[in-house]
């Protein structure tokens, strides 16, 4: 049995994460120009926050890479997300409101499983597959979901549950994931919210900063004209203070363009295929270096010019 909390808790909860140390943001969008796919990725620095339950940017490896596993090319960064040779890209976000997920039978992984296993997909909905027999869990709470997609027109979120995974599939034309779990918007939960708070309105709530329905809005009005340079727009828009990584895939070219630090003013460019990695756009000088395992750090992109 699902034990729901008080909605009162839920708008406690909801304030508190106006204060979030962690707000990415990603798509998957199948418009007319093709498969797009971008997220934001959001932590902060020592410097601008005293506490980060996930860590701090200055105190990782922020290094992207090309490794190749079983046959297929993988890009990385950090752990944060992965694109393959495949067309399949995954990445994770922190999810709120969190509950105490319920014991089960289902063996359990965490989200470095789910991605080791998810690099090797042909398509994003066969992870249904793994998860039938595995319970995704970070910590005892729900607080985690994970976006995959592919090329082929494939895209789900997958979310932790309180009594097991929670899998929603791409409906429409796109498909778009911030910092709350979509399947409370639907359920006991939406119903009793509605029913106690009658003058709320639930996503509203959930998405305090907007910035679910403002990626939405801006997807939704140029699906017939969307592309990397759009998908850029959109990640510019929904932007935090503490945006770190923000990347945009078009997997039918198995290339990846990027920003760092919020400033979209310099996008370098990954082409998987090649194995490269370029400057793309604001750069006074042209330059290409080969990517590997061993990657590249940020702080060392930083210094191009």
């Amino acid at each position: 049995m699902k034990r729901l909390f008080s909605p009162v808790l839920a708008l406690a909860i909801l304030l508190a994460a106006a204060h979030l140390t962690l707000a990415c943001t990603s798509f998957a969008v199948y418009g007319v120009r093709g498969p797009i796919f971008g997220m934001n990725w959001d932590l902060p620095s020592s410097d601008e926050a005293e506490q980060s339950a996930y860590g701090f940017f200055d105190r990782r490896p922020n290094r992207v890479a090309i490794y190749s596993t079983n046959g297929i090319k993988v890009f990385q960064y950090d752990h944060n997300f992965f694109f393959t040779d495949r067309g399949v890209f995954g990445c994770i976000q922190a999810a709120y409101p969190p509950q105490r997920m319920e014991s089960g039978t289902k063996r359990i992984v965490n989200w470095y499983d789910l991605f080791h296993w998810g690099v090797k997909l042909e398509r994003a909905p066969e992870i249904a597959e793994f998860l039938a027999d595995h319970r995704l869990r970070h910590s005892l709470d729900t607080d985690v979901h994970c976006l995959f997609a592919d090329s082929q027109g494939g895209a789900v979120i997958v979310e932790t549950g309180v009594d097991d995974n929670v899998l929603l599939p791409r409906e429409g034309s796109y498909i778009v994931m911030a910092n709350f779990f979509l399947h409370v918007l639907e359920g006991e939960l939406a119903e009793e919210f509605a029913q106690k708070y009658p003058e709320w309105d639930l996503l509203e709530a959930l998405d305090f900063d907007g910035r679910y329905r403002r990626a939405q809005a801006m997807i939704e009005a140029a699906l017939d004209d969307f592309d990397h340079t759009r998908a850029f727009e959109v990640l510019e828009a929904v932007t935090q203070r503490i945006t770190k990584f923000s990347v945009v895939i078009v997997p039918e070219e198995r290339k990846l363009f990027f920003a760092l630090l919020g400033d979209f003013s310099r996008i370098w460019e990954v082409d998987l295929e090649a194995e490269t990695i370029a400057t793309y756009k604001g750069f006074a000088e042209q330059r290409v270096e080969r990517l590997d395992i061993q990657g590249i750090t940020v702080s060392r992109l930083l210094g191009w010019r």
